[in-house]
């Protein structure tokens, strides 16, 4: 058992780069360069510049589980904080 432990290769995610606050976004409507928007284009932003950031996390989600196993890697691990 502590063989096949030391033998195992695992590849570890950035905590940084999948942390909330990757993906979270706090935009506001009285903020100057928002104040002349209508509030269906300010929230059609949101949703686009929200909808962005997540997208961006998961590429690099996915890029690095990809790369993790090109080099062999048999565990990957993503820790992330819910708090």
């Amino acid at each position: 058992m502590d063989d096949e432990k030391a033998t195992t290769r695992v590849g570890i995610l950035d905590p940084l780069r999948v942390a909330k606050t990757n993906f979270t976004t706090s935009m506001d409507r009285s903020w100057p360069k928002y104040k002349k928007m209508t509030k269906k284009k300010f929230e059609a932003l949101k949703k686009k510049t929200i909808n962005d950031a997540k997208r961006e996390v998961a590429v690099y989600i996915g890029r690095a589980i990809s790369n993790f196993m090109i080099d062999g890697k048999q565990v990957v691990k993503i820790p992330y904080h819910f708090g």
